[in-house]
């Protein structure tokens, strides 16, 4: 191993050889744990807490060696130079994704140029429910997800506004506006209930005809997407015991989750039934199919699979908020086993002999 932080809190630099034995083990590290390392001004290394380099095999010694060890979820490199808090997959061995923070302190004010370490502070990230893994991920993925639809949004603006474009240009500009201010509505959404899952109380839920929520969001998503969208209702659906808002959220999601992983001139199907009791929703497209393993991570933060390069923060947001959302209304939310395409699953409680007509608010 390379240095190993002293007892009474000091740190001791790795030598020449304890790198050079570093860079010729194998990488057969166990599972992750928290540790903390430091790195000097120059990135070398020179501690680190007890037990990092029984995972993080073989031992880095600069803080570049690292960062090359993993990159952001979304496939870009991951930075440690600069403070702040993001997520980290592992490049080698078993994927592995960790919760990262760095921090630059000053070791010795007085000193001459104020000599500097920097700390990376990493630890598993363990689920969607941890509230340090949560807050870590949105530090990461908020830029990522904020970022596209506004650069469109000022853009299209700033288009809308020139005196020498076309009025075909300019509808098409309002068209895209309309998308894109609807995208980041929903992404807000989604990081709303997202930071407000461990507060608020579970809603009072009520009757809705999910036919109807469906029949609005499925119209509204064609136009916006400019593609087709199957929809199947029997006549006869009753109703759910639900609210019309977060029902409408998840099929805002849900949706958007098919036709971004679904070619362009391929039909998404949405359908609803009985089964069991119970109301389900299936949203079906012809993107890739999901093996055992991605079934399993669907609802992650950060999951990997077929599906997550379409993300281009690479969070999983809409789906993981799905998940939440369909257990605030008692209900459950899955993937399906399928050989081609994918396919999601929302079953809802039926609402029973309540009369008259549901789901109006």
């Amino acid at each position: 191993m390379g240095s190993r932080e002293a007892l009474d809190g000091r740190v001791t630099a790795p030598t020449d050889a304890d790198r050079d034995g570093a860079r010729s083990e194998p990488v057969t590290g166990g599972e992750p744990r928290d540790g903390v390392l430091l790195f000097g001004a120059d990135g070398r290394r020179l501690g680190a807490s007890s037990g990092v380099d029984d995972w993080l095999t073989p031992p880095v010694a600069t803080v570049a060696e690292l960062a090359a060890r993993f990159r952001q979820p979304d496939g870009m490199p991951l930075r440690l130079d600069a403070p702040g808090a993001r997520v980290a997959v592992s490049l080698d061995g078993p994927t592995r994704r960790l919760s990262v923070r760095t921090e630059r302190l000053e070791i010795d004010p007085d000193a001459p140029g104020h000599p500097e370490v920097l700390l990376v502070d990493m630890r598993p990230f363990r689920d969607g429910g941890d509230p340090v893994s949560v807050q870590r991920a949105l530090s990461s993925v908020l830029a990522h997800e904020l970022r596209t639809p506004m650069t469109a949004i000022f853009g299209g603006a700033e288009l809308m506004t020139s005196p020498t474009i076309s009025d075909t240009t300019r509808a098409e500009a309002a068209r895209s506006l309309a998308r894109e201010a609807q995208r980041l509505h929903r992404v807000v959404e989604n990081l709303v209930a997202l930071v407000r899952w461990s507060v608020d109380a579970p809603p009072e839920r009520e009757p809705v005809l999910v036919q109807r929520v469906l029949a609005g969001v499925v119209g509204r998503a064609a136009a916006l997407a400019g593609r087709s969208i199957e929809l199947g209702l029997p006549p006869d659906l009753p109703p759910v015991l639900a609210t019309e808002a977060l029902v409408e959220q998840l099929a805002w999601n849900l949706l958007d989750h098919a036709i971004a992983n679904s070619p362009p001139a391929a039909a998404v199907v949405v359908e609803a039934l009985v089964a069991d009791n119970r109301v389900e929703v299936h949203v079906t497209d012809a993107g890739p199919a999901r093996d055992d393993a991605a079934r399993e991570e669907a609802f992650d933060l950060f999951a990997r699979g077929p599906r997550s390069g379409v993300d281009p923060s690479g969070a999983n947001l809409a789906m993981v908020v799905s998940r939440r959302l369909a257990e605030r209304l008692s209900g459950r939310l899955w993937a399906t086993d399928r050989e081609t395409g994918g396919e999601t699953v929302l079953s809802l409680e039926l609402a029973g002999d309540a009369p008259g007509e549901p789901g109006a608010q």
